[in-house]
Formats: C-alpha cells, structure tokens, sequence
C-alpha cells in the first residue's frame, strides 16, 4: 500500500474524513501529551536524571534555533526585534510543536501506518501501542536527528540519565497523544 493510499483513507479514522474532528483531535492530543510530558519531567525524570525539573526541551529548541537561524541562546533574555526572548521564542516553539506538529505526525503518518501494519490487532490494543512507538521515534528524532545531527553533540545524550528520562517522556508523550486522538475518534 502507498503513502498516498494511506492519506487518501477516507475511513472513520482517517484524519482526512472529517477536517473538524482532526482540528479537535489535534488540539486534545496535543493538550494530553504535553499533560503527561510536562509531568513526567517535573515529577518522573528526577528518578532517572537526577535534575528536577528536566528542562532540556527548551534548551534543544534554543540550540536549534541558534543552529539554524543564529538566534544566540546565550542572549536568551535580550529581545530580539523589540518583540521576544530568544529563550521566549524557544519555549514558543516547543509548544506549537507539541500542540500542532507531533500531533499532526501521530495522525497523518503514524496512526494510518499501525492500521496498515497490524491489520488483525484489534484497536484497544493497537493505539497505545502505535502511540508508543510514535513516542520512541519522536525520542529517535530528538536525541540524535536535532541533538546530534543537527547540533553535532553525542548520539541520544551520551546515555546519561537524560537519554533514559528523555525516552520515557517521548514514550508518554506518544501515548498521551495516540489516547487523545482516540478519544476523538481519531486513532
């Protein structure tokens, strides 16, 4: 089956059925997975990492904008244009990313592709599992795609403490996103 087939399924749980149950689906995916990120690295995290609270999403987000835009995290209090922090900035694109962005990839690649893949496995079974693996591939993508590839650091955090805090969080992230999207009739 193709990816363009995959998008094109028009079932009851595509994100192409119905525009307005996607937007919804997107907005409380996106509010339960940053609920169980945000209280994994407050209140989890200090049992793998030892820090409390992790806060290493924003400091990714402030390396990467300075990899990519030379917005300098080491200015992160001066305004930049008059208008915001670039540690503002940061944390703006942190959110919209988990808001907009991780939910949309769960229902537009991850979703469609656990369908397709475990057919057979009933789908009480199949979403938090697929929001699982959605989870360790979002942890895949930060620890070594932004981390490493992008900002030339040690693969997966030098599997400190932060590498394991930061599997875990992705991981309930993904869950929490495929729960809020399933709850939505979107999953």
């Amino acid at each position: 089956m193709s990816a363009a087939s995959l998008l094109a399924d028009a079932g009851p749980t595509s994100p192409t059925a119905n525009p307005a149950r996607t937007l919804g689906a997107m907005l409380l995916a996106g509010v339960i997975g940053l609920i169980a990120w945000e209280l994994w690295i407050r209140y989890g995290a200090p049992v793998t990492t030892g820090k409390f609270p992790l806060n290493g999403p924003v400091g990714l987000a402030q390396q990467s904008l300075n990899a990519l835009f030379g917005i300098n995290q080491f200015t992160a209090e001066a305004p930049l244009l008059g208008l915001l922090t670039a540690r503002q900035i940061a944390e703006t694109a942190h959110y919209l990313t988990a808001f907009v962005g991780y939910p949309l990839g769960y229902l537009w690649i991850a979703s469609p592709i656990a369908r397709t893949v475990t057919p057979g496995v009933p789908a009480d079974l199949r979403w938090p599992l697929a929001g699982l693996a959605y989870g360790f591939g979002l942890f895949v993508f930060a620890g070594y795609g932004m981390w490493t590839l992008l900002l030339g650091n040690t693969p997966f955090f030098g599997w400190s403490g932060l590498a394991y805090g930061s599997m875990i969080g992705h991981m309930l992230l993904g869950l929490g996103i495929a729960a809020g999207a399933r709850l939505r009739g979107c999953g």
